[in-house]
């Protein structure tokens, strides 16, 4: 079944069930919550790098690489962080 299949699916069930919907930007669900009450969440650029900080270290073949080139996590964080752009 399909997202858009899913949400008008689940908002046949009637008046007394509540949809909390998550996703990315999209024009496709945009018509089915037209009176829906939005809240737009981006991740902060410190978080993102935060995140990686993190997870990069104890991600084998990446802290394998990373050991051998310090700069190198620098060079990857930096990069996903600009192009997450928020998300």
């Amino acid at each position: 079944m399909e997202a858009v299949e899913l949400v008008g699916a689940l908002q046949g069930l009637g008046d007394n069930v509540r949809i909390l919907l998550t996703s990315r930007t999209s024009t496709n669900f945009e018509g089915f919550f037209k009176d829906a009450v939005r809240i737009d969440i981006k991740a902060k650029d410190e978080d993102v790098r935060l995140y990686l900080e993190r997870k990069i270290p104890k991600h084998f073949r990446l802290a394998k690489h990373v050991c051998a080139d310090p700069k190198l996590q620098d060079d990857i964080i930096t990069s996903i962080a600009e192009s997450a752009q928020g998300m």
